[in-house]
């Protein structure tokens, strides 16, 4: 399971995204504004990725972020719709 989220981080941040360091497997997506965070968070559950879309107060303004929860049970197909779905984000959210 860490080796997917060590890759799945890596390919995270080569979408351009701000992913935070680390091994477990929550992975934190630094968005920074509240509105395309929410947004993006729309977006990633309607292609049913479940992400926990975190803003102000629970975090500093501008420092709003996503966080997936990554399973041991995740197949290559299910890696492959997660970073497509994070594709998507990066080109019309950020």
């Amino acid at each position: 399971a860490r080796e997917i989220s060590k890759a799945i981080r890596r390919s995270l941040n080569a979408l351009g995204l701000s992913v935070a360091e680390g091994d477990s497997n929550i992975i934190s997506i630094v968005i920074g504004d509240a509105d395309k965070t929410m947004r993006a968070g729309r977006l990633l559950n309607s292609q049913g990725i479940l992400v926990g879309s975190i803003r102000p107060p629970t975090v500093p303004t501008g420092t709003s972020r996503l966080r997936i929860s990554l399973k041991a049970t995740l197949t290559l197909e299910d890696v492959e719709r997660i970073l497509a779905a994070f594709g998507q984000v990066a080109k019309e959210i950020l």
